[in-house]
């Protein structure tokens, strides 16, 4: 049971902490990519 809850937790935060770095490198390394995944977005409601 605290086993599940551990890893539970670790899902929800371990994507966020370790991925952003490399998420921001990598929308700086590609500008164009960027714009077009944050306008797809912006034009998609969810």
């Amino acid at each position: 049971m605290s086993t599940l809850s551990t890893w539970s937790a670790d899902h929800v935060v371990q994507p966020v902490n370790p991925g952003l770095p490399y998420l921001l490198l990598w929308l700086a390394l590609h500008p164009h990519a960027a714009a077009h995944v944050v306008r797809s977005r912006t034009v998609r409601p969810h």
